[in-house]
């Protein structure tokens, strides 16, 4: 935990500078195109590795997690400072008036300084005190493992739904450019009177299909990329570059398969961060109920002063030194209703975390069988893929040998396009299922990306 803790975006700099010079490539693309001056350099494509190292230091949850952090430090080292000895400096002046004389003159002065030293000893309410704040601190820092977990499922979500989204669009635009030949074709065979008007009709409906796909495609592209920049916490940018994914979802998946469901649900109780956080949390409301309890309890003090004192030069000195003990008998039962109060916060601290244990479970059960739906949407997604293209070239021989309509023939091409583009979202759905399985688990299943190309 205190490695991953510790991980500061080294790369924070590079990458906010690549995500500038996209927008100002984008920028001058679009608005000013006949410019002719040098070309900006391409800023190489990021990894999801560093995307994810970037959104550690970047994205607003993970920031408010160490600063929430910062503060239960400082919470502990302000109870804590009660066991250093106090010192402290004091300076008085005094006068006294007689008012039963008619003179009014002063009646006497007296000036006073020194130091005072004082050490708690004993102090058992304090000892509680510190011990709760210590584990709530530890609290705090297994929240910002929570904060970088959700993070890091957010960043590869959108980086994965973003590569399948531009995967597909390679797709639909490889459907255009075929649609748009094969009208082209149509419309050559009509003119010498060798094709219908009904297959010009048909690929040109296909044409303005292929074409809506193709700008639907783009749209959700900005969308994927607007919520891939929105994850990590940089501004929106539209043509940010990214590397590649090239990772294999097998090791990953036979680790967890070997594991089976009840060996993924024990991990992720033990090890998920929200469990542990809250088991601190409940650790540290028991010790806040040992602290409350522990007010009944006496408290010893040590104390020790020296000084100057006198009427007119501060010619005589003073000096003071003992024990203080302080038994508490009656506080008007505040010392009971405090333990009430903590009792049953530490009631509340145990159910929620039970009532976690519990959300974890079935988070943890549902994304393991997400991943073996996905694993099973591959295998049925390539058969879809061959059984298409086999039918389309089968479809293209009797068309070609006029035994087929242009109706089967557009069909029989769209589903092999479909098939393709199905191929795609399926290999990334697979990745964003163990993403998904990884964020129920805490971390540590997810492949590692490659770095830069």
């Amino acid at each position: 935990m205190k490695q991953s803790l510790n991980q500061r975006p080294r790369l924070a700099r590079r990458a906010g500078l690549a995500c500038l010079a996209g927008l100002t490539v984008f920028l001058t693309l679009a608005f000013i195109p006949a410019w002719s001056g040098p070309a900006l350099a391409e800023e190489p494509p990021l990894s999801l590795d560093e995307l994810l190292e970037l959104a550690g230091g970047r994205n607003p949850q993970v920031r408010q997690a160490l600063a929430n952090q910062e503060a239960a430090r400082a919470r502990v080292e302000q109870t804590a400072s009660g066991f250093w000895p106090q010192l402290s400096g004091q300076a008085s002046w005094e006068a006294t008036r007689n008012e039963m004389t008619s003179s009014g003159e002063l009646e006497g002065q007296q000036r006073q300084a020194g130091l005072s030293l004082s050490q708690s000893l004993i102090n058992i309410p304090l000892w509680g005190q510190t011990r709760a704040g210590r584990l709530e601190a530890e609290a705090y820092a297994w929240a910002v493992e929570t904060a970088l977990n959700e993070v890091r499922a957010g960043v590869r979500g959108a980086y994965l739904d973003l590569l399948s989204a531009r995967a597909q669009l390679l797709v639909y635009e490889e459907q255009e450019r075929d649609t748009a030949a094969f009208l082209e074709r149509a419309r050559k065979l009509l003119q010498h009177g060798l094709g219908t008007p009904l297959e010009v009709a048909r690929a040109s409906l296909d044409l303005a299909q292929a074409q809506g796909k193709v700008i639907e495609g783009k749209a959700s592209a900005r969308r994927l990329m607007a919520r891939l920049a929105e994850a990590v916490g940089v501004p929106q940018v539209y043509g940010l570059p990214l590397a590649p994914w090239d990772r294999s979802p097998e090791a990953p998946i036979a680790a967890a398969l070997e594991q089976g469901e009840a060996g993924l649900v024990t991990r992720a109780l033990k090890v998920r961060p929200e469990m542990v956080r809250l088991q601190r949390l409940t650790a540290a409301a028991q010790a806040s109920l040992d602290a409350a309890e522990a007010g009944h309890w006496p408290t010893l003090d040590a104390s020790a002063g020296l000084g100057q004192i006198g009427a007119h030069d501060l010619d005589s000195q003073y000096y003071s030194y003992g024990l203080a003990l302080n038994l508490p008998l009656f506080t008007g039962f505040k010392l009971r209703a405090t333990s009430a109060e903590r009792r049953a916060l530490l009631k509340a601290a145990a159910e929620t975390r039970d009532l976690m244990g519990l959300t974890v479970r079935r988070e943890t059960q549902q994304a393991l069988q997400g991943l073996l739906e996905a694993q099973a949407k591959v295998a049925v997604s390539h058969s879809l893929l061959a059984s298409a293209s086999e039918n389309y070239r089968l479809i293209k021989g009797r068309h070609q040998n006029g035994l087929a309509t242009p109706l089967e023939l557009s069909e029989a091409r769209t589903q092999r396009f479909n098939a393709q583009a199905e191929v795609e979202r399926s290999r990334y759905g697979v990745f964003s299922a163990l993403s998904g399985l990884d964020r129920a688990l805490g971390g540590g299943l997810f492949p590692a990306a490659g770095g830069r190309p």
